[in-house]
């Protein structure tokens, strides 16, 4: 099972490092305090403890665990997590545990400016409950004039409207179940308005025959320049720039 606990404190950047002693002590100690309070509980693989990183969104510590069965509950067990966490000074958020999966929530490579990005959680056939989306811990069926939701009982659809640089961020598709929640997780980033570049803007011409080349690029994105009148010649150069030349 790959679960998640939400720390009650600010992110600390030291913790993406597995080397920096923060990142060494907080993993020592969340181990021994699931290790301790799963230990006892029926069908839980003891020493199967697993600290494998931590992400923003407070401090959120994602750790795997072995069981003999799909259905163990560890909800009693979870309490005394918090506890013992709480007397070394690391303070759980309420409702912190949750059952945690990264996913790919959509068939797009990439999301570009101004264009709808559409995510789709699907609900595995063993987990029973609501589903509901979060965006950076907003919900966001409250603002339909950026969002539209759709659910179909095993799908749940969220779709961004006109997305920019702003919607980045983590989306999660959350399913609500008596013990923990389940949650299908990704992290969605717009790329940048392209910076096109002409280089010249301003062309001061006889009134004769004459070829003027204009050149514009973008970073990052790829360019096609189109003639105008159908007489212009144009040379795209695929990724980067386009070479337009105009007749007078």
């Amino acid at each position: 099972m790959t679960m998640s606990m939400r720390i009650n404190q600010n992110f600390d950047t030291s913790l993406t490092n597995k080397a920096d002693p923060k990142y060494i002590s907080y993993v020592k100690i969340i181990t021994s305090a699931i290790e301790n309070s799963y230990m006892n509980l029926p069908n839980y693989i003891k020493g199967s403890v697993n600290v494998f990183g931590f992400r923003s969104g407070s401090i959120i510590a994602d750790y795997t665990i072995n069981a003999n069965t799909n259905n163990l509950d560890v909800s009693s067990a979870n309490t005394q997590v918090s506890d013992l966490l709480a007397a070394q000074g690391i303070p759980l958020a309420k409702d912190a545990f949750a059952e945690s999966e990264e996913k790919n929530l959509t068939t797009k490579d990439k999301f570009y400016p101004l264009q709808d990005v559409e995510l789709r959680c699907t609900r595995p056939n063993s987990v029973v409950g609501t589903m509901k989306w979060s965006v950076n811990d907003k919900d966001p069926a409250e603002n339909s004039a950026k969002y539209t939701i759709t659910n179909d009982g095993l799908n749940s659809t969220l779709i961004v409207k006109g997305a920019s640089e702003s919607d980045n961020g983590r989306y999660l598709c959350i399913i609500e179940r008596s013990t923990l929640p389940y949650i299908q997780w990704q992290t969605v980033s717009i790329e940048p308005r392209p910076n096109i570049i002409v280089d010249t803007t301003d062309i001061k011409l006889q009134c004769q025959d004459q070829i003027i080349p204009l050149t514009c690029c973008a970073d990052g994105y790829s360019v096609e320049g189109f003639g105008i009148p159908a007489g212009d010649e144009v040379e795209n150069s695929g990724w980067a720039d386009t070479k337009m030349s105009h007749f007078y």
